[in-house]
C-alpha cells in the first residue's frame, strides 16, 4: 500500500522533513535508526531519496512471512520460534474477525555477519515442517541499484545532517541535475517495502486538488484533462474526505511532460483552461498549489486550532534551552525588571521564587550579558519555551533615575504571553495602579495588585503576594 500526500517544499538544509502521515504507517518515531539511500536514476534524470529502518545491503536475502491462522494459544509462540535461526527485524500480527483468526506479517533478515546466501527453501521446509501449510513465504521485493546508503536517526520527524545535496551533485551530472527541483519533493510511503520515498519533480511541478462529482467517469475526465495541459501525473490520490456531500477528491502532484521554461502562472492557466472544458455535471473545482512547507508537516494539529511557529532565526536557541527545562517542572517566564534601590525587590522575588519552586515550578528568565544587559532574542527565545508567565511592576524610588514602572520591556513581554496563548499574571504594586492605567492598550486588562509594604505571606490573607501566587498556578494545573 502507497500513503501519499501532496508536493512538499524541503529546507534549503540537508534535513528531510518525515510528515506525520507517512511516520505512522512506517514506524519512524523520534531516535529511530534509520538508513538513508540514494538510487541509480532509472528513467528519470536523478534518483530517488529512500529512508527505511531496514539495512539495504541485507536487502536481497530478507524474507516476507505471512499467514492467517485460526486463533489459538501458542500460534504466534510457535511460529516465531519456527523462523529462527533469523533475525525478526519487524512483526505485525493482530486478532480478527471476533477472534476467529490471528494474521501474522513478520519480515526477516540474517543475523549481522551472516555468510549464508539464500533462507528462502531452509524456512520454506522449516514451515512446512512445523505444519504452517498456509503461510506465505516471499523474497523481499527488490531495491534499484543504490549510489549512495548512510545511517541517520530520526530527530522529533526530521532526519538531520544527511548530506544528500552534496550527494546528489556528487553521483549525478550537473545537466542532470538542472532538470530536476531540488526545492520540493513527491513523498510517499511504501508500507510493503517499509521506506519513505522522495521523488523530485521537473520545474513548474503542481500540487492539483480537484473537488468533482463522484460519478462514473470523472476519474478518467479529470486525468485526461491533467495530460492535455501537458501535465504528467507523479501521484493521485482519490478520496471521499474533504468534499461536500456527493462529491468526491483527487489530489493529484504533476510536472510538466518535458522541461519547459513556461511562467508558473502559464502552467497553471493551462491546467485550470483544461478544467473548465469538463462537462458541467462533473462539477469540477480546481485548486493549484506549489507544495507546502516541510516543516509544516511535522506535526498535526486540531484544524480549527491557531498554530504560532518559532521563528526560524530563534529555533536554535529555543530547542537548545528546552533541551535544558528538567523533566516534571512547569517552566515559567519571570519577567521583572527591579530597581536596586527599591527596599522591598529582593523580598518579592524572594517569595516568588519560593512559591514556583514548593508549586514544581522551574523558573524560566533572560541572563545577562558580560556587558550586564539582556539581549532581546535571549528573552524571546525563553519566552518561546515557556508554558506561562509572571510579569512583576514594582514602583522606581524616587531618587531612580527611572521614572516609569511598567516599562515597554515588561510591556513587551506581557504582550508576548498573551500574543502565544499563554496564561500571563500581571502583579502589580498597589503605587502603580493608576499609572500602569494610563496605557491605552491596558484598558481592560486583568491585573493583581499586591502590596509590597505589606506581609507578604500570611496564611490569613488572601491577597497577599504567595497567596495570589498558589492561587495562579493551581489555576494553571487545571488547565
Amino acid at each position: 500500500m502507497q500513503v501519499l500526500g501532496g508536493l512538499i517544499k524541503l529546507p534549503l538544509s540537508d534535513s528531510l522533513p518525515l510528515p506525520w502521515w507517512h511516520r505512522a504507517p512506517l514506524g519512524l518515531l523520534h531516535k529511530t535508526t534509520v538508513f538513508t539511500s540514494i538510487t541509480e536514476s532509472g528513467n528519470r534524470p536523478i534518483g530517488d531519496l529512500l529512508i527505511s529502518v531496514l539495512d539495504p545491503d541485507n536487502w536481497n536475502r530478507m524474507l516476507r512471512v505471512s499467514c492467517r491462522p485460526t486463533e489459538g494459544p501458542g500460534i504466534l509462540n510457535k511460529k516465531f520460534k519456527t523462523i529462527s535461526p533469523l533475525n525478526i527485524a519487524l512483526a505485525e500480527t493482530v486478532t480478527l474477525e471476533s477472534g476467529k483468526y490471528h494474521e501474522i506479517n513478520i519480515i526477516c533478515e540474517p543475523f549481522t555477519g551472516s555468510r549464508k546466501k539464500d533462507y528462502f527453501n531452509e524456512m520454506r521446509k522449516r514451515l512446512d515442517d512445523a505444519g504452517f501449510t498456509d503461510t506465505l513465504v516471499e523474497r523481499q521485493l527488490p531495491l534499484p541499484n543504490l549510489v549512495s546508503t548512510q545511517v541517520h536517526q530520526v530527530n522529533h520527524g526530521w532526519v538531520n545532517d544527511t548530506n544528500w545535496r552534496e550527494l546528489v551533485e556528487e553521483h549525478f551530472s550537473d545537466d542532470e541535475i538542472s532538470q530536476v527541483d531540488l526545492s520540493r519533493g513527491v513523498v510517499s510511503a511504501d508500507t510493503q517495502l517499509r521506506l519513505l520515498r522522495y521523488v523530485f519533480p521537473r520545474h513548474g511541478a503542481k500540487t492539483v486538488q480537484i473537488e468533482h462529482a463522484d460519478v462514473p467517469g470523472a476519474l478518467k475526465e479529470l486525468t485526461s484533462a491533467l495530460v492535455s495541459s501537458g501535465m504528467n501525473l507523479l501521484s493521485a490520490l482519490l478520496r471521499r474526505g474533504g468534499a461536500h456531500p456527493r462529491n468526491a477528491m483527487l489530489v493529484a502532484v504533476c510536472e510538466p511532460h518535458q522541461i519547459t521554461d513556461s511562467p508558473e502562472r502559464e502552467i497553471e492557466r493551462r491546467i485550470r483552461d483544461e478544467i473548465k472544458k469538463l462537462h458541467r455535471r462533473f462539477r469540477a473545482n480546481v485548486k493549484i498549489g506549489n507544495g507546502r512547507p516541510g516543516s509544516e508537516t511535522i506535526d498535526t494539529h486540531h484544524p480549527e486550532h491557531l498554530i504560532a511557529r518559532v521563528p526560524d532565526d530563534l529555533m536554535p536557541k529555543v530547542v537548545e534551552y528546552k533541551s535544558s527545562l528538567p523533566h516534571g517542572k512547569h517552566p515559567i517566564f519571570f519577567s521583572r525588571r527591579f530597581f536596586r534601590n527599591n527596599p522591598h525587590t529582593k523580598k518579592v522575588e524572594r517569595v516568588i521564587r519560593r512559591v514556583m519552586k514548593n508549586n514544581s515550578c522551574h523558573v524560566v528568565e533572560a541572563e545577562q550579558n558580560a556587558a550586564g544587559r539582556v539581549i532581546a532574542n535571549e528573552v524571546l527565545s525563553r519566552l518561546w519555551i515557556s508554558k506561562a508567565g509572571i510579569v512583576v511592576v514594582m514602583r522606581p524610588p524616587k531618587d531612580d533615575s527611572v521614572t516609569e514602572a511598567f516599562s515597554v520591556n515588561l510591556a513587551h513581554e506581557f504582550g508576548v504571553l498573551q500574543g502565544q496563548g499563554k496564561p500571563a499574571l500581571l502583579l502589580v504594586d498597589v503605587a502603580c495602579v493608576e499609572e500602569i492605567q494610563k496605557w491605552s492598550n491596558m484598558h481592560g486588562v486583568i491585573f493583581l495588585p499586591f502590596d509590597p509594604e505589606q506581609p507578604l505571606e500570611d496564611r490569613d490573607d488572601p491577597s497577599c503576594l504567595a497567596n495570589i501566587l498558589h492561587g495562579w498556578i493551581d489555576l494553571l494545573r487545571l488547565q
